[in-house]
């Protein structure tokens, strides 16, 4: 045992010395990539020869790069039009220069490229989707970050980062929503936020989805509205990997004024598969007529990777400008997601639905994870450094402003007004109720001892249709509070509940959009009535001290409290849920009423409602109602706030 003891201060010696000597052969390497011209070339891609580590450039052609193993590695810088540069790696030096060489056959004459080819490439193009994009379901570990800075003085309002684990269904499906677990997030709040922008936004972690053109089948991208809806025109061809392979650079723009999209497509020329797209539109509208949001320009960039013998997204953006309505401010945003891990592997684990991120969810409102190393766990892995780099550039802009400061603690009022209704829903279906089978044809109706002409026929109506409108409260993902306030849509036939449910949800499509069976469980008060006729009188007909003229409809029926019990199915996508619900009602407590109403106006009308048998009203025969079967149908959809 001593012996044994003895030895530990020298393993653990050997220990740091084996550590020592790992972090001083790890440096980071930073760097700008320009072309001839000395500008910037964005999201260029950075790599270690032999390697999988690498990153890619940010919009101002900055790198940032960790490194082990420094001797003899080299650099490999490429991008799409421009040659590949082999550059080896000075430990000595810092602020790495990289010049990349333009590399494009360009295309004078239009007569090499006819339309009728240019429409075949591009239809091959779309053919080849299934081909070169996963048809089964992916998984993506990446990086998101958005901000919105002022326009005037350039200072930021706020500034999000992230690190996100995104599920989505394959690209043969492009209607499922993508489903995102936020494993670390930073939210920096600026103080006089609301001065320029005073909107809260979200969506944008889900923009690795709805931001691919290729998964959505933008319209540009479908070669049916050839020089139809957009005007195309080849540009050039480009090589790129080291000469190796070539790509087809079409530009496209709108043919219809109504449209100001236009962009340009990067089209492998071996495999067809798309490279690059990227596109703007800078027609001044504003997306939704409730917020005080007018969109000025918007640019849209997404890049793909080539991976397991498919291409996947390897970054996305989305920026532009905006202007305020209210505070008649302008300010720029921008949103990122950049991949830093790909998983292709069929049948893995579903993020449980309590981690999943609501799409409605306000992003930059999510209080930031306590963790002081939030990059440093991910220096390592590929494509880091286009987000790092911002968040540099963010820590100087903070200490150079001291009203620049993380704001934990305090929150406005629209804040705590979304925390506190986040979970309300409001949702609107439309019922199906059914009177029992009647067996009588012919009713007499007659008021205080006047007969009221001879015997009419009763209609015999098999389903009595309504329109449902809910609040619900929502408890957790698997469980809601919710109330019904449901009515007749005619009215030919008195329909009217109110109904409080307890719901508990049993998830059955854990991949993609969730789709649940439902299980329900509470009362209703409520009252429903057969139309029996229109009742006249010589003289005014007077209820309850309620005068109704000397006209009014007669429903007989019953009030009633019930039990109820029910079972559906519900499927969410994005904010809303689509549901359908058979029910069962109970009978608790029932009443038989009579129901007379006038009406008083083209908007209004007078009811009274009395116990039955009445004094005033005679029907004949008594029992010609029989009340309203226990089972009822309802279809609808639902909306969170």
């Amino acid at each position: 045992m001593l012996g044994l003891l003895g030895r530990v201060p020298k393993i653990g010696f050997l220990l740091l010395f084996v550590s020592l000597n790992a972090y001083a052969q790890t440096r980071h390497i930073a760097g700008r990539i320009l072309d001839v011209q000395q500008q910037a070339i964005p999201f260029a891609s950075i790599q270690i020869e032999g390697e999988n580590n690498g990153t890619v450039t940010n919009e101002q052609g900055y790198f940032n790069l960790v490194i082990r193993n420094l001797e003899n590695r080299i650099l490999v810088v490429s991008s799409l039009g421009y040659k590949t540069n082999k550059h080896k790696i000075d430990i000595d030096k810092q602020g790495l220069i990289v010049i990349l060489e333009a590399d494009a056959t360009q295309l004078n004459e239009v007569f090499i490229f006819p339309d009728s080819s240019l429409k075949v490439l591009l239809a091959k193009a779309y053919r080849k989707i299934n081909d070169n994009y996963p048809q089964n379901s992916i998984e993506l570990i990446g990086f998101y970050r958005s901000y919105h800075k002022s326009t005037k003085d350039n200072r930021y309002l706020d500034f999000t980062e992230s690190s996100l684990r995104i599920q989505q269904s394959g690209y043969q499906n492009s209607k499922e929503d993508a489903q995102v677990e936020v494993l670390k997030v930073r939210n920096l709040r600026f103080p006089q936020r609301d001065s320029i922008d005073n909107v809260r936004y979200y969506g944008g972690a889900f923009m690795v989805n709805w931001n691919d053109p290729v998964k959505m089948r933008e319209a540009f991208l479908n070669p049916a509205y050839f020089n139809k809806r957009f005007i195309y025109q080849l540009e050039s061809i480009s090589k790129y990997n080291m000469g190796k392979d070539s790509v087809y650079v079409i530009q496209f723009k709108s043919n219809d004024t109504r449209e100001t999209k236009e962009g340009k497509i990067w089209i492998d020329k071996k495999t067809l598969a798309y490279q690059k797209i990227e596109w703007k539109d800078n027609d001044p509208k504003n997306p939704n007529p409730l917020i005080p949001i007018r969109r000025i320009t918007r640019n849209y960039l997404t890049l793909y990777q080539h991976q397991d013998a498919v291409n996947v997204v390897k970054y996305t953006s989305v920026s532009g400008k905006n202007y305020n309505g209210k505070t008649k401010q302008e300010s720029n945003y921008v949103l990122e997601f950049v991949t830093t891990a790909c998983d292709l592997i069929k049948n893995r684990k579903q993020i449980p639905l309590e981690k999943r991120l609501k799409y409605g969810e306000l992003f930059a409102e999510l209080e930031s994870t306590n963790d002081m190393h939030f990059w440093d766990e991910y220096t390592t892995i590929e494509m880091d450094s286009a987000l790092k780099m911002a968040r540099i550039r963010m820590s100087r802009d903070e200490t150079a402003k001291a009203s620049y400061k993380e704001i934990k603690s305090r929150r406005d009022l629209k804040v705590r007004i979304y925390n506190l209704t986040k979970r309300i829903t409001i949702g609107y279906a439309l019922n199906g109720a059914f009177f029992k089978s009647i067996d009588k044809e012919r009713v007499w109706l007659d008021y205080m001892d006047q007969m009221n002409g001879g015997a009419r026929a009763i209609s015999r109506p098999a389903v009595i249709s309504g329109s449902t409108i809910s609040i619900g409260y929502e408890l957790n993902p698997y469980k809601q509070l919710r109330m019904d306030f449901t009515d007749g849509l005619f009215n030919s036939n008195l329909y009217k509940v109110t109904s409080i449910k307890f719901y508990q949800y049993y998830l059955v499509k854990r991949e993609g959009n969730p789709l649940f069976v439902t299980a329900s469980i509470g009362f209703s008060i409520g009252k429903a009535g057969l139309y029996l006729g229109e009742l006249s009188s010589e003289k005014d007909i007077v209820m309850n001290g309620k005068n109704l003229g000397k006209n009014s409809k007669v429903f007989l029926g019953d009030r009633d409290i019930n039990g109820q019990i029910g079972l559906g199915l519900e499927y969410r996508k994005k904010r809303l849920s689509y549901f359908g619900e058979l029910s069962y009602a109970q009978n608790i407590h029932q009443k038989d009423i009579l129901l007379l109403r006038m009406k008083r106006n083209f908007l209004f009308t007078r009811t009274v409602v009395t116990d039955y048998p009445s004094s005033e009203i005679l029907i004949t025969p008594e029992n010609v109602y029989r009340g309203v079967s226990p089972m009822s149908m309802a279809f609808g959809i639902r909306m969170r706030l």
